[in-house]
């Protein structure tokens, strides 16, 4: 049975059945899935410490930028929107074509911007919960593949889960890139935590990559 798992914080593959925490950022290691797990292996990660939480170093830049599919979508429709609007422009051959076509230019700029945006809001929401958030007991309630994104022909998992929250259960979801996570089942034990404040910022404890 394969003993790796991947570190939700810098991406470093483990090797040993038995750790707990990353060998390259210190990190802690989330739990391997019932159907994969290891006599040595654990149900569930260790409560998560009270907060304030000091992150790994590197990985709030990996959330926000480099690993952010909506940002660096973003940040590629943006500088494309003016060349492109000059192009179909260009291309029109009559006055009111040329305003569509400045504008059909102009809305890949929007489009970025708009991606760029809900990217950092996710991001930041993730971070608070991961860094201020309250400790909860959550559940795994099923494991599904994001068609909607894509890289390198590879989509991600989308895990969706349930936690305690202050006035009753509370639902959230998470995205991971390892395959391990697609063995995830219903009923599966995990940590989330939650911004007291606004249970909808919430994150699996420790995440998932």
């Amino acid at each position: 049975m394969d003993s790796q798992r991947t570190c939700g914080w810098c991406g470093t593959t483990s090797v040993q059945a038995t750790d707990t925490n990353c060998t390259n950022c210190g990190g802690p290691l989330p739990a391997f899935p019932r159907s994969a797990q290891l006599e040595a292996g654990l149900v569930r990660a260790e409560r998560p410490p009270d907060p304030p939480r000091e992150l790994p170093s590197g990985y709030p830049l990996r959330v926000l930028f480099t690993r952010n599919v909506y940002v660096i979508i973003g940040v590629v429709f943006v500088p494309l929107s003016v060349p492109f609007a000059l192009g179909f422009g260009a291309a029109a051959v009559v006055d009111l074509g040329f305003l569509f076509g400045v504008l059909g230019g102009l809305a890949f700029g929007v489009i970025g911007v708009a991606l760029g945006v809900k990217g950092l809001r996710r991001a930041r929401s993730k971070l608070d919960a991961l860094r201020n958030g309250v400790a909860a007991d959550g559940m795994v309630l099923g494991v599904s593949m994001d068609t909607s994104q894509s890289i390198n022909g590879r989509h991600p998992w989308r895990i969706e889960y349930v936690f305690d929250g202050p006035s009753g259960p509370v639902e959230g979801a998470a995205e991971s890139w390892d395959r391990l996570a697609g063995q995830l089942e219903h009923g599966e034990p995990v940590w989330v935590v939650y911004v007291r404040s606004d249970p909808a910022r919430n994150a699996i404890w420790p995440p998932v990559r």
